[in-house]
């Protein structure tokens, strides 16, 4: 049975290549709780997904600053 976080990841990679995504390069790693760590690389635009690989960036899923700051471009 695929858990809601494996079919998430599943679609992604299924994408194969992300139109908005055409100029950026890189690799980002998703740690979710007990679901482990994920790896998702762009490069220009082509999207491969692992459950490990190479650091380029870790995303932290929390709330850094309040939604109206973020919107108003302002920080704090």
């Amino acid at each position: 049975m695929i858990d809601t976080t494996e079919a998430f990841f599943a679609r992604l990679a299924q994408r194969g290549y992300e139109p908005l995504l055409h100029n950026v390069s890189g690799t980002i790693r998703w740690d979710i709780g007990d679901a482990g760590s994920w790896f998702v690389t762009v490069k220009n635009g082509s999207l491969t997904v692992k459950i490990t690989g190479n650091l380029g960036l870790a995303q932290i899923c929390q709330r850094l600053f309040p939604d109206e700051s973020l919107a108003s471009g302002e920080q704090g």
